[in-house]
């Protein structure tokens, strides 16, 4: 048991990390780690200072082997204030491998995979991607859409959100149909949609979200490569 002698108090770690099945098994019976699922274990932690699971940063970082992933849902999109979304009840994360859902550590993430050689999301997010995030989300969000650009007109009007980072976001990731919405809301703020095309922007690729796919390019393959959340 010289392992768990390396192993940090509160860390999450691998089924390799701690030693094999067999290793966590006795260290599971002795109280040494906790069974997260999906082969993680949480060695178990001082509990005097509160903490009762790790975070979900700590989760995902070591399950997808520190390869980039984001974290989106309700939190980020009710902190945009265009309207109250519909509880998920799961942690939606935006990876290049992971696709479904799993119990770990007592939550249930969401896991959407992207396609290799496609930008899908960024690696810092500004306010502004969060937005086209949200409309490429819509019906997920349980939100409707005239509401929405109602309320992203009179937030562009008075200046929650910038016009020309939304214009720059949107002809970067989103789809066709969350471009002419953008164009939308810019119309409604008596905005300039300069360098907004309605219904050009980034191919369906560059879009974001677990909408129905769309049609896949030829040069587009499915797979994962390389967080908020950003990692």
């Amino acid at each position: 048991m010289s392992r768990f002698r390396r192993l940090r108090r509160g860390r999450v770690y691998t089924t390799a990390e701690v030693g094999g099945p067999k290793t966590a098994q006795l260290m599971i019976f002795a109280g040494w780690i906790e069974p997260l699922g999906k082969g993680l274990y949480w060695a178990s932690p001082d509990r005097s200072v509160g903490k009762t699971r790790p975070s979900d940063l700590e989760i995902l970082s070591v399950l997808l082997r520190g390869k980039a992933f984001l974290v989106t849902g309700n939190e980020r999109w009710d902190a945009l204030g265009l309207g109250v979304t519909k509880p998920l009840g799961k942690l939606l994360v935006y990876t290049l491998r992971r696709k479904g859902e799993n119990v770990i550590g007592g939550r249930r993430f969401w896991f959407v995979r992207v396609y290799k050689g496609a930008r899908r999301f960024p690696t810092g997010p500004v306010r502004e991607w969060w937005v086209i995030d949200l409309l490429e989300n819509l019906e997920l969000a349980g939100l409707e859409r005239d509401a929405v650009l109602t309320s992203l007109s009179a937030s562009l009007v008075e200046g929650r959100f910038n016009r020309e980072v939304l214009v720059d976001q949107a002809t970067t990731w989103a789809t066709p149909s969350v471009l002419r919405m953008v164009s939308a809301a810019l119309a409604g703020a008596s905005l300039p949609r300069t360098g907004l095309v309605p219904g050009l922007g980034h191919s369906a690729s560059g879009s974001t979200g677990p909408r129905a796919r769309p049609k896949r390019q030829p040069q587009r393959q499915d797979d994962h490569g390389d967080a908020p959340l950003t990692k």
